[in-house]
């Protein structure tokens, strides 16, 4: 298994990328946790993954939709999922992420564009801070929209298939922090920034482009943002598909076998992003299911099971700070186990008040709504 590669020293080494061209099998996320963790772990691990893939993909055929909705009404929302979940089913056949690299910048310079931009305009504007609320109205409120931000700044589950991807693996770790820090200054500064200057409209609409003016820089924004939906569809389809693919016994066959098994897979997301366009409460839902256990609580519980040994201790790879390995590491892991006493605590409410947010949406707009928070 090529987790054992990954517990011997593969990844300091950069060995993980063997035989470029050669590979057939992926390296995911839940082989590695049920290597450390058993095999109950993985199947928990491989159902969460699954679901926050699968909902993650949802939200992008959505966010398609919402973005060319407010640059181009003469569509319903529904018509532009309808449109945009027929392109991105294109995507969901691409083999493997090492494809997307150019479109992944394309993607990364769209972002940025749109924070820089959203800053711009918000700053042009002005702020009113007289009109932010400071706290949220209620509880249902705090929670789903912490588990929008937990998503953004920790669904890094698809880490291990990312890893998979690069060549050299030993450079991994400074790629996992560069891609958290760009994130963080990507999200908070152009949010908080909207929402000081929009506070009476922002939460009324479920994009951020409907607040902003239609100018030409916006409706660039807008397709750049696009583009970025389209890898990020893939990014996080890509995984799933490959679960499937083991599912099913594709994974190891020819492409022309392989790619069009995906379909029942593709149409699955396809059809439920129609039916459930609400793009803020399904990223909370997706957020608060996977991400505090897949990024949080069963990384901590691997690392303290791991290391709960003196053998294993001296023979680790990467050790913590010596501050932190006083009295058998400790320190370390106590840290973990708050934080999976925490984030355990965290994920269950929160799916809990998504669920009710959902549900009173399907009550306001019902399933297959065709205008979502329009104007």
């Amino acid at each position: 298994m090529r987790s054992q590669m990954f517990h011997h020293g593969g990844l300091k080494q950069g060995s993980w990328f063997d035989a470029p061209g050669r590979r057939r099998i992926v390296t995911q996320y839940h082989e590695v946790v049920g290597y450390f963790l058993g095999r109950r772990a993985q199947i928990l691990a491989q159902v969460l993954v699954a679901l926050g893939l699968a909902g993650t993909s949802i939200a992008q055929i959505i966010a398609c939709a919402g973005d060319m909705y407010y640059i181009n009404n003469s569509f319903s929302k529904r018509d532009w999922e309808l449109i945009w979940g027929g392109v991105l089913m294109v995507f969901a056949f691409v083999p493997t992420f090492r494809h997307f690299r150019v479109l992944n910048i394309i993607a990364l310079v769209g972002t940025c564009y749109t924070a820089i931009l959203i800053l711009i305009i918000t700053v042009g504007h002005g702020f009113s801070p007289q009109h932010v609320a400071l706290m949220p109205a209620n509880a249902i409120d705090f929670f789903t929209g912490s588990a929008v931000l937990v998503s953004a700044l920790g669904n890094h589950s698809i880490a291990l298939e990312m890893m998979d991807a690069m060549q050299k693996g030993s450079q991994y770790i400074p790629a996992y922090f560069g891609g958290w820090l760009w994130s963080a200054l990507l999200v908070l500064p152009h949010s908080i920034a909207v929402n000081y200057a929009f506070p009476l409209t922002i939460g009324k609409n479920d994009n951020v482009f409907g607040v902003l003016p239609v100018t030409t820089a916006v409706k660039a924004s807008v397709w750049l943002m696009v583009i970025h939906q389209w890898v990020a569809f893939a990014l996080y389809c890509t995984p799933l598909l490959y679960m499937w693919e083991k599912l099913i016994g594709t994974h190891t066959r020819p492409w022309f076998i392989r790619l069009p098994s995906r379909l029942p897979i593709v149409l699955l997301i396809y059809f439920l992003a129609v039916a459930f366009p609400f793009y803020g409460s399904i990223n909370s839902l997706i957020g608060a299911l996977s991400v505090p256990a897949t990024a949080f609580v069963l990384p901590a519980l691997a690392y303290n099971v791991l290391y709960s040994t003196q053998a294993a201790r001296e023979a680790s790879i990467y050790p913590p700070h010596p501050a932190l390995q006083v009295r058998d590491w400790r320190p370390v892991r106590l840290l973990n186990w708050l934080i999976v006493a925490m984030f355990a605590t965290f994920g269950v409410v929160a799916v809990v008040f998504s669920v009710i947010k959902i549900a009173q949406n399907i009550t306001t707009f019902s399933i297959f709504a065709a205008c979502y928070q329009c104007h």
